[in-house]
């Protein structure tokens, strides 16, 4: 028995390939839920490639990434194993049996009336399998319409045995066992079937009118045109004249023969359509226009610099482009992401409403007839094209640059440490990878906003739902708004790829439309809710500037005003009340750092310092740009922090090429410059500083920004 299996083997191999499933499906929280309640041991097998070989799945793995839509998961590609094998079974069986109880008693049309007088017969749901009666496949017939008895199946009998199942003038009864010799059955070749069909379409063309082999009495009239030019049409008692000349068993087997070729001839180019359709490539689309005129308004083909083709339905834009899976390939090749989901998303929208409206103007710009200046009317999420660069979102003129690095942010998560990942490939994305990952990190930043259960999408229509009053006046944007909300992020991501050239087209209000969303999916009063002071603070302060409440609520999915950890409570000086001051709650996915805190201005908590990927947005001298390392284990591994490399982006610096800084933490005789030298030292450094203290920080070569 010492080659048995234990149980806590099985068990563990289970565990583990339900883990797999949950982190390939992208169900965290499930994952984390799972390994509370059914923690990890010894058994445990964390490793994709080692669990793979541990359940021998090696062969059905390497076959389905051969496949045109490969499954992501180890149990689905065993699940659809385990279905295939016992429906090749099953069926394999099915036909065994059928043929094997037709060979040793065959079908007599008066017997089997007999015998199945209460009973139905049920027509199994294949084309071969078909017989002339009944209205398809599928099919459940009563005994009393069945006018022929079952056609046999021509590929599986020779032309020799056919030729003895019965002459052309035989009487109504059926063939008795012994005229059939069937006793084993052969597959004629092509040649051979088509031999047979002239020979039998001869014999059915002698006589004018055929007469079919009926019992019944009932007899009424069809036209013989009608019989003849239709091979689909059923022929039962109802349809069929019966005449003077009989129709022969082989006769009805080619008429049999000829129906189910008819509908394999459908099926196949009804199949050939859908391929036609599913081979429809990006490169042939017009990714290259910047633009196409539109013809109709509720009809528009678009096509941008996003890179794909899209369609314009009343006002939303449905992407068309090439569909390719990751999955089914190697991480480090450099090809294009998916830009198609796999169901096109069509959800009913809603306009923004007055009060609605006017709440969001309110807590953004402070009162709802004020108005968006251009740098944010028409600021959209463009990316730069310059080599080794082409990650970076630009930004045109001062402003939302708060907007942009958060968002800048949430990309950079996806590129490089996201489901859909290209970290071999980061410099230099292709428009398709852009494209998809800043759908997806726009679907994260709404769906962190909505609490992780819900979201809303705000997107333009050329339709005006609010006109100017004394409570609202109209900007070119929000009193053009359609509402969409999502409960699932499936659907959520799905809709924001197909939408995503809403945000992504030059001159379009993408930093107002992301701003917008995160809020409604926040919701206003919570997000009002979590400033220090509700009835002062705004997202948008002084000069067009973003304020940190906004930068939080993109980065971390709440807008406090704050960002040390937790909250702090301090003295009402007299007034008796305690000032709740609100920091993180949690670890953020994604860190910050300020040079405010370098001048002891405010303290940034480790929530923000020590983010769960290695990605800060800067703060300094009231701009906002982003530094990120490529290396996970920054953020997890002291030693990782000896000596690293960190890369600086800035979209509104016209940054021409890459910066790459070198940071060293362990020369003990560095110090970091102090009082007046201050002066002569990057900003970006005393930043870099607030985290790694007296670090040596070398530029290799590009021009200290100060």
């Amino acid at each position: 028995m010492s080659h048995m299996i234990s149980n806590s083997t099985v068990e563990a191999a289970t565990a583990s390939l339900v883990r797999e499933y949950l982190s390939r499906k992208g169900l965290k929280a499930t994952l984390e839920k799972m390994d509370i309640e059914y923690p990890r041991d010894d058994l445990s097998i964390n490793n994709r490639q080692l669990l793979m070989k541990h359940v021998h799945l090696e062969k059905i793995m390497k076959k389905n990434k051969e496949e045109n839509e490969p499954l992501k998961s180890m149990l689905e590609v065993m699940t659809k194993n385990f279905m295939a094998d016992r429906l090749n079974t099953d069926n394999n069986s099915l036909r065994r049996e059928s043929l094997d109880n037709l060979i040793s008693s065959p079908p007599n049309l008066q017997t089997s009336k007999t015998n199945l007088a209460s009973n139905d017969l049920i027509v199994d749901d294949d084309i071969e399998g078909e017989c002339l009666t009944g209205a398809g496949k599928a099919g459940l017939f009563n005994v009393d319409d069945i006018l022929s008895p079952p056609l046999l199946n021509t590929k599986k009998i020779s032309s020799k045995k056919l030729e003895r199942i019965t002459p052309n003038n035989t009487n109504v009864n059926m063939p008795s066992r012994n005229n059939l010799h069937m006793s084993k059955p052969t597959r004629l070749s092509v040649s051979q079937q088509e031999q047979l069909r002239k020979e039998k379409l001869e014999n059915i063309e002698g006589p004018k009118t055929p007469q079919l082999p009926v019992s019944f009495n009932e007899k009424k009239d069809l036209q013989q045109d009608e019989l003849s030019s239709d091979p689909l049409r059923p022929m039962t008692r109802d349809n069929i004249r019966r005449k003077d000349n009989p129709v022969s068993f082989e006769a009805l087997l080619m008429k049999g023969e000829e129906r189910a070729n008819s509908i394999k001839q459908m099926g196949l180019e009804k199949q050939n359509k859908l391929t036609a359709d599913q081979l429809y490539k990006v490169e042939t689309s017009s990714i290259y226009k910047d633009k196409c005129k539109p013809e109709s308004k509720n009809n528009i083909q678009v096509s941008n610099e996003t890179g794909f083709s899209t369609t314009k339905v009343n006002d939303l834009e449905f992407g068309d482009v090439d569909d390719v899976d990751l999955d089914s390939i190697p991480i480090k090749s450099p090809v294009g992401l998916t830009m198609k989901p796999e169901k096109l998303v069509k959800l009913s929208s809603s306009p923004l409403d007055l009060r609605t409206a006017m709440a969001l103007k309110t807590i953004v710009l402070g009162s709802s007839t004020q108005v968006f200046i251009d740098e944010w009317l028409k600021q959209s999420l463009t990316f730069s094209e310059r080599p080794d660069i082409k990650y970076g979102l630009v930004q045109k003129k001062g402003g939302p640059c708060g907007v942009l690095a958060a968002i800048q942010a949430n990309f950079l998560q996806e590129l490089l440490f996201g489901e859909n990942r290209l970290p071999h490939v980061f410099k230099n994305p292709s428009r398709t990878d852009r494209s998809k990952l800043l759908a997806i990190a726009l679907s994260h930043i709404f769906w962190r906003a909505g609490n992780m259960s819900s979201a809303v999408v705000t997107l333009p229509s050329e339709t005006t739902h609010l006109i100017n009053s004394s409570k609202f006046k109209q900007d070119g944007i929000t009193e053009r708004l359609s509402v969409y909300t999502f409960s699932s992020f499936t659907t959520l991501s799905d809709f924001m790829i197909q939408s995503i050239s809403e945000f992504e087209r030059e001159g379009s209000p993408g930093v107002v439309l992301t701003m917008y969303s995160a809020i409604l999916s926040r919701k206003v009063h919570l997000t009002r809710a979590d400033f220090d002071d509700p009835d002062h603070s705004t997202l948008i302060g002084n000069h067009g500037y973003c304020t940190q409440e906004l930068v939080n609520l993109l980065l971390t999915g709440q807008a406090v005003s704050n960002v040390f950890n937790d909250i702090k409570q301090l003295d009402g000086c007299g007034i008796g009340d305690t000032i709740i001051l609100k920091g993180l709650s949690k670890r953020s996915d994604l860190g910050f750092l300020t040079l405010m805190e370098h001048y002891q201005s405010c303290e940034v908590g480790t929530f923000y310092k020590t983010p769960k990927n290695p990605i800060w947005v800067i703060c300094s001298e009231s701009h906002f740009s982003v530094m990120f390392a490529t290396k996970q284990e920054l953020v997890s591994d002291w030693r990782a922090e000896r000596i690293f490399d960190l890369y600086y982006y800035d979209g509104l610096a016209n940054q021409q090429e890459e910066i790459r800084l070198t940071i060293n933490t362990l020369n003990p005789s560095f110090k970091a410059p102090k009082g007046n030298e201050d002066e002569l030292v990057p900003p970006l450094e005393h930043c870099i500083r607030t985290k790694w203290t007296d670090a040596e920080i070398d530029w290799n070569g590009s021009e200290p920004i100060l």
